[in-house]
């Protein structure tokens, strides 16, 4: 008789542990179709279609931690992001770094241009010195210092000047600008003068950036 209670007890263990077991694969399984729908609307959505840039931005805002190892590619143009940035400004808000490092790293992947994160980290260093609420004494805004004419420009949207002290629109509409000179003169020196505007010392900002970044690698 004690040896059937036993038996009983071990097989009610048993079923109990493998209903255990088959609840945690389901609950895996369903986070990582979550995360990779996600990953995936982060990363093949238009931001500029059907005017939608805000709702990407709002992507871009959430829970960045989570989602940035979705790729070899993306992890490592993270990195090289975050240690560009701290290399120029070591004192930045470690929270901060992280913010600034997700957006230039989602937004040059998105754009195709991986490979610019430390262009950008190192323009945005000489342009707001990482500080998102800079102003310009002409108009620029923000960590990339945009003007709102030169946003709505090259977006096709109504950028307001509110909406370019958000950090993920400003980042990802400064990449875009620049992409977009890179793109129509086939040249980073010139993109990036282009950037600066069309002044005769324009020249002398590219090569600023450039300089620094090849001390930077």
């Amino acid at each position: 008789m004690r040896r059937k209670k036993i038996r009983k007890n071990n097989l009610w263990n048993n079923f109990f542990i493998f209903c255990v077991i088959f609840a945690i694969g389901c609950l895996a399984s369903g986070f990582v179709y979550v995360s990779c729908n996600r990953t995936a609307r982060i990363n093949t959505s238009n931001p500029l279609q059907d005017n939608k840039i805000e709702i990407y931005c709002e992507k871009q805002k959430s829970d960045f931690s989570s989602d940035f190892m979705y790729s070899f590619e993306a992890s490592n143009a993270f990195y090289i992001c975050r240690k560009t940035i701290l290399r120029l400004k070591p004192n930045i808000n470690k929270e901060l770094l992280d913010i600034i490092s997700w957006n230039i790293t989602q937004s040059c992947i998105y754009l195709g241009k991986p490979e610019l994160v430390r262009i950008i980290a190192t323009q945005m260093f000489f342009e707001s010195s990482f500080r998102p609420n800079a102003k310009g004494k002409h108009g620029e805004i923000g960590l990339m210092q945009i003007k709102p004419s030169t946003a709505s420009y090259i977006t096709g949207l109504p950028i307001s000047e509110s909406s370019l002290y958000d950090i993920p629109t400003n980042v990802f509409i400064g990449t875009l600008i620049l992409v977009n000179y890179l793109e129509q003169y086939g040249n980073l020196r010139v993109a990036l003068s282009r950037y600066n505007g069309i002044g005769h010392r324009s020249h002398l900002y590219a090569e600023k950036i450039l300089s620094s970044v090849e001390e930077l690698s």
